[in-house]
C-alpha cells in the first residue's frame, strides 16, 4: 500500500509537470533554431536574388558580431531600396497617415529617406537577419509606405505594422516565457541578428528586461499563455517600441524570419504576416519585388534604360518615365478616394489599351 501511494504521488507529480510544460509550449510557433538560421532564404532563381545571395555569402562571417557598417558591395542594393522608397512613400498629402514630408523627415533624422539612413538600415537589417532585402522592402512598402507614424484601424502601428499579438509572439521567441517555451538556441540566434544590425554603438535589451512589462505569465490577461492568450500590456509595449523605430523594425524582422523558418517559403511567410489581406498581400509584395528586380538591372550592371519595367496587376508593362510619373503622382492624390486594387486596375487597363503591357503569370 505504501508503494502504491508513492507511485500515485509520482504519477501526480509527472502529470502536473507535463501539464505545466504543455501550457508553456502550446503557444505560438516552435521552430528548430537550425532552420531559423537557414542561410538559403534568398530568391536565387532571379538575377537580383542570385546577385544578393553572392554578396551575402561573401560577407556571411560579419553576421556573427555587431556590424559597424555595410561593405561598399552593398551599395547597389541600397540604391534599389532608395529608389523604391522614393516612388512608394507619401510625401505630399499631409492628411494621409503615410505622410512623411519631403525626403521622409517626419520619420526622424535617423530614419529619413537619405541613402545612408532608412535605405541602408533596411539593407543592413535584411543582411543580419538573412533574408532578401527586396522582399522585406516590399513588405514595408505594403504595410506602411515607409511611414513610422502609420496606424491601422486594428491598432497595428509603425514601419512593420505590429499588432499586440505580433508583439507577444516576438517576445515569446526572445525568451519571455523561459527556456521551456522557446527551446534552446532561438533567442540566442535572434539576439545575434539584432546585435549585428544595431552595431557596436547600440546595446539591445528587451521590454521586460527594461521593466516595461513583467516576464512570464504576468504579461498576459488572466496569466493565460496557452491557446487564445491575450497580450496584457498592449499600450505600454507599443509605446516602448515607438520610442525607438529601430525596435519596430527589429520586431517586424523577427516575426518575418520566424514565419520563414516555420513555413519555409516567402509566399507562405508573407501570407501569415498579414492574415487580414490573404489573397492580395502576397501578390502586392510580389509586384513590388518584381518592380525592384527590373529596376535593379540599372544599379547592378551600371546600364541606363530609357524605359521602366514594372508589374501591374496581371500585366507586365514597359513605361517611359512620364507615364510612370503620372501613375505615381495620381496614386498619391487618389489614394484616399479609391482602393489600391482599383487604382491598379484603372492604370493597367489604360496601359494595356496603349500597348504598353502584356499579360503575365503570377508567381513569386
Amino acid at each position: 500500500m505504501i508503494v502504491t501511494k508513492k507511485l500515485l504521488f509520482s504519477f501526480v507529480l509527472i502529470f502536473f509537470a507535463q501539464a505545466s510544460w504543455a501550457e508553456l509550449t502550446d503557444v505560438g510557433y516552435r521552430v528548430d533554431p537550425s532552420r531559423i538560421d537557414d542561410p538559403d532564404f534568398y530568391l536565387s532563381t532571379t538575377n537580383t536574388g542570385a546577385n544578393i545571395r553572392g554578396i551575402y555569402e561573401q560577407f556571411s562571417q560579419l553576421r556573427a558580431a555587431p556590424l559597424d557598417r555595410l561593405p561598399p558591395d552593398f551599395e547597389p542594393i541600397v540604391e534599389i531600396i532608395y529608389q523604391h522608397i522614393q516612388s512608394r512613400s507619401e510625401q505630399k498629402n499631409v492628411k494621409s497617415q503615410f505622410y512623411v514630408g519631403e525626403n521622409g523627415e517626419q520619420n526622424g533624422e535617423e530614419f529619413n529617406f537619405s541613402r545612408e539612413n532608412l535605405p541602408t538600415k533596411i539593407a543592413k537589417l535584411s543582411f543580419c537577419f538573412g533574408f532578401d532585402p527586396l522582399v522585406f522592402t516590399g513588405l514595408l512598402s505594403q504595410e506602411s509606405h515607409f511611414s513610422r507614424k502609420a496606424r491601422s484601424q486594428t491598432g497595428a502601428f509603425g514601419f512593420t505594422q505590429l499588432t499586440g499579438a505580433a508583439i507577444a509572439e516576438v517576445s515569446e521567441q526572445l525568451g519571455l516565457l523561459g527556456e521551456r517555451y522557446h527551446g534552446k538556441g532561438a533567442p540566442e540566434i535572434f539576439n545575434q541578428y539584432v546585435q549585428c544590425y544595431l552595431g557596436p554603438q547600440k546595446e539591445w535589451s528587451n521590454m521586460w528586461e527594461e521593466g516595461v512589462i513583467p516576464p512570464g505569465k504576468a504579461a498576459y490577461v488572466g496569466n493565460k499563455v496557452g491557446s487564445g492568450r491575450q497580450w496584457k500590456f498592449v499600450t505600454q509595449s507599443k509605446k516602448w517600441l515607438d520610442q525607438d523605430p529601430d525596435r519596430n523594425l527589429i520586431y517586424g524582422a523577427i516575426l518575418f524570419k520566424l514565419y520563414l523558418g516555420h513555413f519555409g517559403s516567402y509566399p507562405k511567410a508573407l501570407d501569415q504576416y498579414n492574415v487580414s489581406h490573404r489573397g492580395t498581400y502576397v501578390r502586392r509584395v510580389s509586384n513590388f519585388y518584381r518592380n525592384m528586380q527590373a529596376a535593379s538591372q540599372v544599379s547592378l550592371q551600371g546600364v541606363e534604360y530609357t524605359v521602366i519595367k514594372i508589374v501591374m496587376g496581371n500585366s507586365e508593362c514597359l513605361l517611359e518615365p512620364p507615364e510612370w510619373g503620372e501613375f505615381s503622382q495620381l496614386s498619391q492624390v487618389l489614394e484616399g478616394l479609391y482602393p489600391e486594387d482599383q487604382l491598379e486596375q484603372m492604370f493597367e487597363a489604360k496601359w494595356l489599351k496603349k500597348g504598353f503591357c502584356k499579360p503575365r503569370q503570377i508567381h513569386l
